[in-house]
C-alpha cells in the first residue's frame, strides 16, 4: 500500500493546481463582467452627452467605479502623453478613465454649445471606448488560455507544485512584509518556475518508479545496465 503514497501525493498536488486554475479562470469572468459593466453604462451616458443629457445618476456611478476599472486596465488606461483641449502642454502618464469622465463632462459644459463641442467629446469618449474594448480582449485571451488549462493535468500538477514553492512567498506577503508589487515579481521569476518545473519532472519519475518497481528493485536493475 505505501508504493501507492507517491501517486496519492501527485494527485493530492493536482488537485491543488486544479483549484488554483479555477480561481484564476472565476478571476478572469468576473474582471470582463465587471469590464463590460462599465463599458455598457459609459456608451449610454456618451450617448446622452451627444444629446445634450447629462445623466447625473450614470455619472456618479461611473466615478464611483472609476479607479477600480483603472487599476484593472492597468497599463492600457494610461496614456503616454495627452493634451486636452485648448491646453498647450502634455499630460504624462495620463490615467484615461479615471480622468476622462469628469473630462468629458467639463468639456460639455465648455464647448457644448459650440461647433467643436461633439468632436472633443467624441474624441475623449473613443478614447476610453478603445481602452475598455482592448481590456476585454485581453481577458477573452486570458479566458481562452486558463480554460485549455484546466484540461491538463500536467498543468494542474504544475501548478499545484508551484503553489508549494512559492508558499514561503506567500506567507511573508500576507504577513503585509513586502508589497504586492514585490510579491508578483517573486513568484513569476524564472527560476522560480525552473524549481517548480524540475521537481515536477523529479516528482512524476519518483512516483512512476515507486509504483512500478520500488526504489530498490529499480536500482538493481540500474546496475545490472552497468555491467
Amino acid at each position: 500500500m505505501s508504493k501507492f503514497y507517491p501517486l496519492l501525493a501527485v494527485i493530492l498536488i493536482g488537485l491543488i493546481g486544479f483549484i488554483k486554475i479555477c480561481i484564476s479562470l472565476r478571476e478572469v469572468i468576473n474582471k470582463r463582467s465587471s469590464a463590460i459593466e462599465y463599458l455598457n453604462k459609459f456608451r449610454e451616458f456618451s450617448n446622452d452627452l451627444f444629446q445634450g443629457n447629462i445623466n447625473s445618476e450614470l455619472y456618479q456611478w461611473l466615478k464611483l467605479n472609476s479607479v477600480k476599472i483603472q487599476k484593472q486596465v492597468s497599463a492600457y488606461g494610461i496614456s503616454c502623453n495627452y493634451k486636452s483641449a485648448g491646453a498647450n502642454y502634455m499630460i504624462k502618464g495620463y490615467q484615461i478613465i479615471l480622468n476622462g469622465i469628469s473630462n468629458m463632462l467639463t468639456e460639455y459644459r465648455q464647448f457644448g454649445g459650440l461647433g467643436l463641442g461633439t468632436s472633443i467629446l467624441q474624441d475623449e469618449a473613443t478614447s476610453i471606448d478603445d481602452t475598455l474594448l482592448t481590456y476585454i480582449g485581453e481577458l477573452d485571451s486570458n479566458y481562452e488560455a486558463v480554460f485549455s488549462e484546466m484540461k491538463n493535468p500536467l498543468v494542474w500538477l504544475r501548478e499545484g507544485i508551484q503553489s508549494i514553492v512559492v508558499l514561503p512567498i506567500s506567507l511573508i506577503y500576507w504577513s503585509g512584509l513586502i508589497q504586492y508589487r514585490t510579491y508578483n515579481i517573486l513568484t513569476n521569476n524564472f527560476f522560480i518556475k525552473l524549481i517548480a518545473f524540475v521537481v515536477t519532472v523529479i516528482g512524476l519519475i519518483s512516483s512512476v518508479i515507486t509504483i512500478v518497481t520500488g526504489y530498490e528493485p529499480f536500482w538493481g536493475i540500474v546496475e545490472n545496465i552497468k555491467k
